[in-house]
């Protein structure tokens, strides 16, 4: 979902900070489609690790995600030690909770 060109309703993620290192920040997203209006639901989604840098001015200049296919691999190259665990884990809590997202796409009618 969140590699897709164009959202099919509305998109929106929740995050958690994970840490920084210098200009790196690590971020564990959840992010989904929902369809709108009181009967809105998820239509897709999402919940993954990513590192974000930024520049001197803190504009985000870079995004990555580990890849599916070497997922561990890509963790412990990408996050500093003390995080590794947790990301590997996953399914980490957000704000906005997913329960909020769907709250947002009800009244966005």
């Amino acid at each position: 979902m969140i590699f897709r060109e164009h959202a099919r309703g509305l998109f929106q993620c929740g995050a958690r900070h994970l840490g920084r290192e210098g200009r790196q920040v690590y971020l564990w997203l959840a992010c989904a489609d929902f369809s709108r209006g009181p009967d809105a639901e998820l239509l897709s989604g999402s919940s993954l690790a990513a590192v974000v840098t930024l520049d001197e001015q803190r504009n985000v200049v870079r995004v990555r995600f580990p890849r599916q296919p070497t997922l561990r691999e890509d963790i412990r190259a990408m996050f500093p030690a003390d995080l590794q665990d947790r990301v590997i884990a996953g399914n980490l809590e957000v704000r906005p909770s997913w329960d909020a997202l769907l709250e947002r796409a009800r009244q966005a009618g």
